[in-house]
């Protein structure tokens, strides 16, 4: 019971930490403080707000493009989709890294296949122009059809544009892609069919 009871207070009290991490009433100071704590006690959506804060900086924080990638790379590892896609466009422009279109492929496959319309569309561009994968344009169309289904104005212009360049086959088997991957995916998927 004493363990009961000891798992439920620190659960709440690691839970109270990392919601200070977003609390506006508190001093920039103060909110930054709760969410390393909470961030170094593995909560993954105080790594992730670490990671954008020191990406982007605040009027108290100065931005730190290598501490971005770092707090980024926990939350992604941890399964974090947000984290993998901003972890992506980091290594894509070469924030806080060298840049790195491979690896950038890796996370933007990583958050498209947990249904993030815009790592569907940044990895059908990738597969479009082949930078950091063999260039396919019959993925990258499958990619700009899953974004575009979810309502991204991006991949819905890039999947018409793609769409001309293939033949009847290529199309269809584009189609026949996404729907397996709806089909595997469907917790992920969009609700709305393009």
């Amino acid at each position: 019971m004493n363990r009961i009871l000891a798992f439920i207070l620190i659960a709440t009290a690691a839970s109270a930490q990392a919601s200070s991490c977003f609390n506006e009433k508190l001093d920039p100071g103060q909110r930054l403080a709760a969410c390393e704590q909470a961030a170094r006690e593995g909560n993954t959506e105080a790594q992730y707000r670490l990671g954008q804060i020191y990406k982007s900086g605040t009027s108290s924080t100065p931005a730190d493009p290598r501490r971005a990638i770092s707090w980024f790379d926990k939350a992604a590892e941890a399964g974090m989709a947000e984290a993998q896609y901003s972890l992506g466009m980091m290594y894509e422009l070469g924030q806080g890294v060298v840049a790195d279109e491979a690896r950038a492929a890796h996370w933007y496959r990583q958050a498209a296949e947990q249904g993030n319309p815009d790592a569907q569309w940044l990895l059908g561009s990738m597969y479009e122009f082949g930078r950091g994968l063999e260039q396919d344009p019959v993925k990258a169309h499958m990619w700009y059809s899953l974004s575009a289904a979810s309502g991204n104005p991006y991949g819905k212009n890039r999947k018409a544009a793609v769409s001309m360049m293939l033949n009847p086959q290529q199309l269809e088997q584009s189609r026949s892609l996404a729907e397996a991957w709806s089909d595997e995916n469907w917790w992920a998927a969009p609700t709305s069919s393009e």
